[in-house]
């Protein structure tokens, strides 16, 4: 369930999802080792094959978002029938409505409808929905319960982008529901440099643009896309080892004091833990290398 703060509870203790798009059933018991605990389900008219799929997923410790979407979110049917047989598997994390509703051309009444039925059918897991048109999160943020931007900027725009549009998301749902992003880790098609590969300095930066503008959910865009494979490039190590220090940054949101600043192009967080920890993140969103200063009380450490 949500929150009234938006965060996710899973048996009652908060969770952050990390999220594996387009990964193969057979690829479940992998993907843990980027620090990914959730998928996007299989695409399938066959209750079974899900069923199956989310079988998988659970012995393998994932949590499952189940699409619904493309034909199936016009088709009020269907749905009916996935929700109702599925909505008690331990697996199931959130329905996915739709996936960029804009670029797919849905009418919103289309959604209103699908939106209402599900949640008619399950009171208990919420709806979720992708949109990479910045200009239509407002509009679409009304017919689900979690809103996930979709925007990947590189090479075309500047990395510092991810932090403006889910800022502009938040402004969308007006600070009453989560804000989810999906960070860019595959080549971007159609681009004028179709080999280009965001490094994990790149993704890493993303990340914490994404959680420094209040993101309560990532994922990871894409395990595979037209002939790419995440696990076979060079990205999968980076990913590999920006694990822990994710796990350890969602921790520190979930449980420390935060104070943050912005100044000088520069965001900066300051953790205090506990009575001996703190921890700092300064995130440059300059061009150029920036020097600032940022005050650490060592009162906190005498003892």
């Amino acid at each position: 369930t949500l929150s009234e703060n938006g965060t996710v509870l899973v048996n009652g203790k908060p969770f952050f999802p990390v999220i594996g798009y387009n990964v193969y059933p057979d690829e479940y018991s992998r993907v843990e080792l980027t620090g990914v605990n959730t998928v996007i389900g299989i695409f399938t008219y066959y209750v079974n094959a899900l069923k199956t799929s989310l079988d998988m997923a659970h012995l393998c410790g994932l949590k499952v978002i189940v699409p619904l979407d493309q034909k199936l979110a016009v088709n009020i049917e269907s749905i009916r029938k996935i929700v109702n047989e599925l909505r008690d598997h331990p697996a199931v994390l959130a329905w996915k409505v739709m996936e960029n509703p804009t670029a797919n051309k849905i009418a919103l009444e289309n959604l209103i409808n699908a939106y209402l039925e599900i949640r008619t059918l399950d009171t208990i897991h919420p709806v979720f929905l992708s949109e990479s048109s910045e200009d239509q999160f407002e509009k679409w943020a009304k017919v689900t319960d979690i809103l996930c931007t979709s925007v990947y900027p590189l090479p075309n725009l500047p990395v510092t982008e991810i932090g403006n549009v889910v800022r502009s998301a938040q402004l969308a749902v007006k600070s009453i529901k989560p804000v989810w992003t999906n960070l860019q880790t595959y080549h971007l098609p159609f681009s004028p440099d179709q080999n280009y590969l965001p490094d994990i300095e790149e993704v890493r930066h993303m990340a914490y643009q994404a959680m420094f503008a209040g993101s309560q959910g990532i994922g990871y865009y894409s395990f595979h896309d037209e002939g790419y494979w995440l696990e076979a490039s060079e990205l999968w190590s980076g990913l590999t080892e920006f694990r822990n220090e994710l796990g350890l940054i969602i921790d520190l949101m979930d449980s420390a004091q935060l104070v943050e600043r912005y100044e000088n192009q520069v965001r900066w967080a300051l953790w205090n833990k506990n009575e001996s920890e703190t921890y700092v993140i300064a995130l440059n969103e300059a061009a150029e290398e920036r020097q600032i200063d940022i005050p650490v009380s060592f009162e906190r450490f005498n003892s």
